[in-house]
């Protein structure tokens, strides 16, 4: 079996994870419409500016103000503070701002948690492509060679059939131990890509 090592950082692979999850995105803009909904909230309660501006031009010289000024205008400009309103219903700002912040604590739980599964399976899929590499490397062909060594033993009469039962037994656990690390390395691999959201590099 041929399996290729991770080769990314898990910081990477965290970071990844983090744009592209659907759940992160999804959260983000959960918080982005959350932070529009407290600004308006907001917004609602900022004092009303009024201008106004005003032209009569009289045809009648004697409704004028002067008969000689037949054009009068004027100017004017109002402010409405809602102080009663800042001190006292300000619901639509506290709902706003309580649902923003179960938002961002929404978000900060998912990222949370998806930098913990990331850097689990990471660890675990590591673990067993070591614990391959050992089997395969080392361990499988030391039994291998034990095994050689027993038939000649026992070709010779030095080692009786149970002895190099036993022998062969080894050899088998080892190789099938290989293929149990291996393969749960892929699987973990595999665990690995769904979590992130996105394949790893070869």
């Amino acid at each position: 079996m041929h399996a290729d090592p991770l080769r990314e950082r898990v910081d990477s692979l965290v970071d990844e994870a983090w744009q592209v999850r659907q759940e992160i995105l999804q959260s983000a803009l959960t918080e982005r419409n959350f932070t529009t909904a407290l600004f308006l909230a907001r917004m609602e309660y900022l004092p009303d500016f009024t201008m106004g501006f005003t032209l009569d031009n009289y045809r009648v010289p004697s409704f004028a103000p002067k008969p000689t000024q037949t054009t009068d205008w004027s100017v004017q400009a109002s402010m409405n503070v809602p102080i009663y309103f800042w001190l006292k219903q300000k619901e639509d700002v506290v709902r706003a701002r309580h649902d923003l912040e179960a938002a961002r604590d929404d978000m900060a739980s998912l990222r949370s948690q998806t930098a913990a599964t990331v850097t689990s399976l990471f660890r675990t899929a590591q673990y067993q492509y070591e614990t391959s590499l050992l089997y395969r490397d080392s361990l499988t062909p030391l039994a291998r060679q034990n095994f050689e060594v027993a038939l000649i033993a026992y070709q010779s009469g030095k080692i009786d059939f149970t002895t190099l039962a036993a022998a062969l037994q080894r050899e088998y656990g080892a190789r099938l131990s290989y293929l149990q690390a291996a393969n749960q390395f892929l699987a973990g691999r595999v665990a690995l890509e769904q979590t992130i959201g996105m394949p790893l590099p070869q």
